[in-house]
């Protein structure tokens, strides 16, 4: 054996143990995507509040689901719950929408049935219900009913992932957010963001795209678009002595040194 994907943590123990060196990359963005549509036209009317998507946003503790739940390493934001935060723009989405706190509906959490995507849908109930006072069902299904509930709407929440792109993510993750792409996965659309996203994709220089890159993440972020949980990792383990290769989510063996 000379490279392995990185697998479990017994069998990465194993290898360390028999001299393997490590390497790691980040693979994708795990989130709580949001249906602005929502499943029903009653959440539908709250998921398409940004400051209802805020104060769920801000009710949910990454640091707590990275330490009990979701074991890669990542970074979102916030790191941890603000409920002071949270409750301000529940609050704020209330006003907006005419309606008081027993008036919010209970949701729906789409996921995979696997024990690990239920047990963060798990953890993320207990803390809007703790946080915010939202009630959620958990709904895990198979692979083909779960990419087809999301796919046609048929969720408010669902737990998913998205690959990272080079050089960023105006090509996949954020076009789906576009009046261009508009479906009822996302089930949104805006005019100044598609403004902000065709400026950013027609730049001429790559300086000018990180710039208009960076206004359309900012209106992502203050928009609450989707609910980034964290970032997930991948790697490779490999025999001490093997330099100069690269990898993300392939490995590059072009430039790759050993010795005997």
């Amino acid at each position: 054996l000379d490279f392995v994907p990185t697998g479990s943590a017994m069998q990465q123990q194993t290898l360390t143990d028999a001299g393997f060196e490590s390497s790691k990359y980040t693979t994708s963005y795990r989130c709580l995507n949001i249906n602005h549509a929502g499943k029903t036209e009653e959440t539908g009317l709250f998921l398409g509040n940004a400051n209802f998507r805020k104060a769920v946003s801000y009710a949910i503790d990454r640091t707590a689901l990275c330490a009990s739940v979701m074991t890669s390493e990542y970074e979102g934001w916030p790191a941890s719950a603000d409920v002071e935060k949270a409750q301000e723009y529940l609050n704020a989405a209330l006003d907006e929408l005419g309606k008081t706190a027993d008036e919010i509906p209970t949701f729906e959490l789409l996921c995979y049935e696997s024990q690990g995507s239920i047990d963060v849908l798990a953890a993320v109930q207990d803390m809007l219900k703790k946080n915010l006072g939202i009630e959620t069902t958990i709904n895990s299904q198979t692979i083909q009913v779960m990419v087809s509930n999301a796919t046609s709407g048929d969720y408010d929440f669902w737990y998913g992932g998205n690959g990272l792109e080079i050089p960023d993510a105006l090509t996949s993750f954020l076009s789906g957010y576009t009046s261009a792409m508009q479906s009822a996965l996302r089930g949104y659309s805006n005019e100044e963001y598609d403004k902000l996203y065709d400026e950013a994709v027609a730049s001429p220089t790559i300086e000018e795209r990180k710039a208009n890159y960076f206004e359309v993440e900012k209106f992502f972020c203050d928009n609450t678009l989707n609910l980034i949980l964290g970032w997930t990792d991948g790697g490779f383990q490999y025999k001490s002595g093997y330099t100069g290769f690269y990898n993300t989510v392939e490995t590059d063996f072009t430039y790759l040194d050993f010795a005997e």
